[in-house]
């Protein structure tokens, strides 16, 4: 997400929040703010950057967030984001989405979600995280957890509304999950996978054959070949960051750039001293002091022998739960914790 007066008041810097890699399309921005001329700007300026779809969040649980009326708390305020999307609409030829939760604090029934949706008719497009923000008494990483997942409310909204597109964000662990909801409601637009491709990234090679039916390729992909690839795209992100909009840019530091490898060996030996190694430089690498082909190397090298060269298809099959911000008697007590907020 990127706030409106970040763009606003960076308009000679734009190139720091909305550069990206011509391999990144299509490519959606999510614009946060509830002041419909200043989204209207920002939505203008994204479409002239390449963006192919606007999304505006009414869903981050952050109090920082809240607290200056965005993200979840817009929930609140259906005619504020009617508004909002009919600014916008105005001033690009892009979609314009909505992300958002099932409802806020006590909106516990699908009249609320189902209301909400109704306010909004200009809106063709709703991506739903289908569990409730809870915006006084849950930290964000709670509220990603603690909320109870309520799939069906989705589920019924494609029935009462099926000149829309719906695609439904909670919990997605991996690619069976997302082949089974699709299975369960055929209506959907699309699943959304979050937080389980960064922990476990490889599970991306299952994707295009198992939902999209496209064959295997004739030579297997490796996780070595996937490090060289996406090593040659960071060598050209950073010799030209900084650059015009059509160029290759990036926002972030070279920290940011390593990351996304940090999930590529989940589940096999050696991962944890891979990542261990691949970040252990990281006051080097955040002041891009630092050669991120030798780092990303002696991880490598930190991994039995073999590893790297096994076909990605065999993804190690991970626990669902491994990843959860909240596990065992932690999450009896915050249950605990839900039913109390919501009590008061």
């Amino acid at each position: 997400m990127i706030v409106e007066n970040t763009i606003l008041n960076r308009l000679d810097d734009l190139g720091l929040f909305l550069g990206y890699h011509h391999t990144e399309q299509p490519l959606v921005i999510q614009l946060g703010g509830n002041n419909p001329d200043k989204l209207a700007k920002c939505a203008s300026i994204a479409q002239e950057w390449g963006y192919s779809e606007i999304n505006l969040n009414c869903g981050c649980p952050s109090n920082k967030v809240a607290g200056q009326n965005f993200g979840a708390s817009l929930m609140l305020e259906p005619e504020t984001v009617r508004n909002c999307v009919k600014a916008m609409q105005r001033v690009v030829d892009i979609p314009v989405t909505v992300k958002c939760r099932l409802g806020v604090d006590k909106q516990e029934g699908y009249e609320n979600i189902h209301n909400f949706v109704s306010g909004i008719p200009e809106c063709d497009h709703f991506i739903i995280h289908a569990r409730n923000c809870i915006l006084k008494g849950l930290s964000p990483a709670k509220n990603r957890t603690i909320p109870p997942l309520k799939y069906h409310y989705v589920y019924n909204l494609t029935k009462d509304f099926p000149d829309k597109k719906f695609s439904l964000n909670g919990h997605v662990q991996d690619v069976s999950q997302t082949k089974e909801i699709f299975t369960e409601n055929e209506s959907l637009f699309g699943v959304m996978i979050g937080r389980a491709a960064w922990h476990n990234t490889a599970m991306l090679a299952k994707l295009d054959d198992e939902i999209f039916g496209e064959p295997t390729p004739q030579v297997p992909v490796t996780r070595r070949s996937i490090i060289g690839q996406y090593m040659e795209y960071v060598d050209e992100i950073i010799a030209t960051r900084n650059e015009a909009p059509s160029a290759v840019v990036h926002s972030g530091t070279d920290l940011a750039l390593l990351k996304p490898l940090a999930g590529l060996l989940s589940g096999c030996p050696g991962a944890s001293k891979y990542r261990k190694s691949l970040f252990q430089s990281e006051k080097r690498i955040a002041e891009r002091n630092s050669n991120l082909q030798e780092i990303v190397q002696k991880a490598m090298d930190t991994l039995p022998e073999g590893i790297l060269d096994k076909p990605i298809s065999n993804v190690p099959n991970i626990d669902s739960d491994s990843n959860a911000d909240i596990k065992g008697s932690d999450l009896l007590q915050e249950e605990t914790k839900l039913s109390n907020v919501l009590a008061t």
